[in-house]
């Protein structure tokens, strides 16, 4: 090893790798649904909560609607990122688990870090109670609760700014 590589650190390995070890990892686990991909546009906390109670993620599908290929995209765009990427199942059920990316600042869960790849993979939902927000009107007041004020919302996706609402 060159003085050189010391500098660059990791090498990351391509996205089907990294998701298959994942996958491998998460099936040991007895997690072994298929994964649904949202992020920061599609996640809000719940405030229907007593105080002491852990939060609730509400999230919604229908609009941007995400895949692997997002997924994929936003891995391969992650290779400038000072932090580790983290793989994160953000709630879980026998049909489906909710999975994200994003910058490893640490974490309470249960993980397997991958220092030579710059990865971590979370091995366990980070939370316990979740509920999937199926109307636009309800979807709006949720955002507009969780940012205390209603904006038009505008959210970066991908390196592109693309409305997180749309209007309807």
């Amino acid at each position: 090893m060159t003085l050189l590589d010391s500098i660059r650190g990791p090498e990351r390995p391509p996205f089907e790798l990294a998701l298959a070890f994942w996958r491998e990892q998460l099936t040991r686990r007895a997690l072994g649904a298929p994964l649904q991909w949202l992020f920061r546009e599609n996640l809000t906390l719940g405030h229907d909560r007593d105080p002491g109670e852990s939060a609730t993620l509400c999230f919604q599908r229908f609009s941007p609607r995400f895949d692997e290929r997002d997924a994929q995209e936003v891995y391969g765009l992650a290779a400038e990122w000072e932090h580790e990427l983290r793989f994160t199942p953000l709630a879980a059920t026998p049909r489906e688990i909710v999975a994200t990316l994003c910058t490893d600042l640490g974490s309470d869960l249960a993980s397997v870090h991958r220092r030579d790849w710059g990865l971590s993979f979370d091995l366990e939902p980070a939370f316990d109670t979740f509920s999937e927000i199926r109307s636009r009107r309800e979807w709006r007041r949720a955002t507009c609760e969780d940012l205390g004020a209603c904006a038009e919302l505008e959210g970066v996706l991908l390196g592109r700014l693309v409305p997180v609402m749309p209007r309807e």
